[in-house]
């Protein structure tokens, strides 16, 4: 079976982009580990204390460990746009 160009040109950009996603989660992952007061958490949920547990947990910015795999979310999405309006111009 004969692949479009388009198909082909995606699965290029999705073979570069899965690396980098998987290094960017990987770091996340590393960031939140060192960020969890695992003991503080523990020592809570040994006194029966859910909503102390809960609440250290929402103390975590988990937000900004994220960011890198946004970015490459956002660039992709770009990018991606931008092979559609070049494809939709050229018919």
């Amino acid at each position: 079976m004969k692949q479009s160009r388009e198909y082909r040109a995606a699965h290029r950009a999705a073979d570069k982009i899965e690396p980098r996603m998987a290094r960017a989660v990987l770091v996340a992952a590393t960031r939140l580990r060192s960020r969890i007061p695992i003991s503080a958490i523990e020592d809570a949920l040994e006194s029966g204390d859910l909503r102390l547990a809960g609440d250290i947990l929402t103390r975590v910015d988990f937000d900004d460990a994220y960011l890198p795999s946004s970015d490459i979310i956002k660039e992709t999405v770009i990018k991606g746009g931008k092979i559609a309006d070049r494809d939709i111009r050229n018919g």
